[in-house]
């Protein structure tokens, strides 16, 4: 049933912007490259709502860098009994998650999500919003105009107590091109109560950014989360380890690429890290994928 739905998402029409799913359209802006990703690369943004397919009722998800809603619908149509909550700090994004969101409750009305527009994180702050191609990154800015961070942490205790006031988090997804690992740092009291699996885009541009993804793995693994799968950019798993060691080597591969030692192959990785608790459903999953 997963696959038939999944190949309903990758059908799209390039010249209107829009991305079918399942009954309803997922409305885009001009020059998102969505509809390219779905159509060239079979696993591309197939893996969460896999995942969440097998959750139970109620359960809630947090999804940080929610972009135009596009991994919420999927996730939505994957399992609608779900608790979901989009946060996405770029104006022009929100909008259209917004609509999409209201199209995916008019479908789907069991299905509960709530929208926020916040830039998350901790370390960095004052930011404005860059980018092309339905992708956008935080560029430190002393403008007046600059956007200010909000912890995940204050977010949840002072967002959601209505929202979703006794039940614990199940998956936090994060996709903020290269400043994941603040996103995480900033729910750490979160993520410490809840024990959720994390979903977080690895993606480094300079050599501080590396560093910062490397210490969030260290910090994980010192914390509960011993295990980890890594994914490519296109979907694919790559593997499972439990062994820091190698997770650094991956970054050192990518890190190679980067500064142009070794031909391309990936340009980041989407990594799921977790703890003994969830070790065998995790692979369980992943044995299915």
């Amino acid at each position: 049933m997963i696959n038939k739905i999944l190949k309903k998402i990758r059908h799209y029409i390039s010249s209107k912007k829009k991305v079918f799913f399942g009954s309803f359209e997922l409305s885009l802006p001009l020059g998102h490259k969505l509809p390219v990703y779905l159509s060239v690369h079979k696993k591309y943004d197939q893996f969460l709502p896999f995942l969440v397919s097998f959750f139970g009722e109620s359960e809630i998800v947090i999804d940080v860098g929610a972009n135009c809603g596009d991994t919420v619908a999927a996730m939505a149509i994957s399992n609608s009994k779900l608790k979901y909550v989009c946060i996405e700090p770029d104006t022009s994004f929100f909008e259209f998650l917004e609509k999409n969101t209201k199209s995916i409750e008019s479908q789907l009305p069991e299905v509960k999500i709530k929208n926020l527009k916040y830039f998350v994180g901790s370390e960095v702050d004052s930011v404005s919003l860059d980018g092309v191609g339905g992708t956008k990154h935080a560029v430190l800015s002393k403008d007046i105009t600059a956007i200010r961070s909000v912890s995940l942490d204050e977010i949840v205790k002072d967002k959601l107590k209505d929202f979703c006031p006794n039940e614990s988090v199940r998956l936090i997804k994060s996709d903020v091109d290269g400043f994941d690992w603040d996103v995480l740092n900033s729910g750490k009291e979160l993520i410490a109560r809840d024990l959720p699996m994390l979903y977080f885009e690895c993606q480094f541009d300079n050599l501080n950014q590396k560093n910062k993804y490397s210490e969030l793995i260290s910090y994980l693994n010192n914390n509960d989360y011993c295990w980890f799968a890594m994914f490519d950019n296109f979907g694919q798993v790559i593997l499972r380890t439990s062994d820091t060691i190698i997770i650094e080597n991956l970054f050192d591969y990518l890190w190679s690429q980067n500064v142009g030692e070794s031909t391309r192959t990936v340009y980041y990785y989407d990594i799921l890290a977790y703890t003994n608790k969830n070790h065998d459903f995790v692979n369980d999953v992943l044995s299915k994928y």
